[in-house]
């Protein structure tokens, strides 16, 4: 599913230290779906039209993607 924008989800506070861009997440999208979802961006900025809900879970102990990938995907995208 291609989805044509980045949401903004909340770490928990015992994974703070551990969530890293290129990290594979387990994020929920809609009431009762779970999908995996590669980590962007860590950042302090609240979404404006949404509650962010928690990140349920890392996959990954290191990044897995780096942002050369991230960056051309992005430019694949467009």
């Amino acid at each position: 599913m291609a989805v044509p924008q980045y949401y903004t989800y909340r770490i928990p506070l015992e994974m703070n230290e551990d969530v890293l861009p290129g990290m594979r997440a387990i994020v929920q999208f809609g009431k009762n779906k779970l999908y995996t979802a590669i980590v962007r961006n860590v950042h302090q900025t609240a979404p404006r039209h949404y509650e962010a809900k928690y990140l349920d879970g890392i996959l990954d102990e290191r990044p897995i993607v780096t942002e050369q990938q991230m960056t051309f995907w992005e430019w694949m995208a467009d």
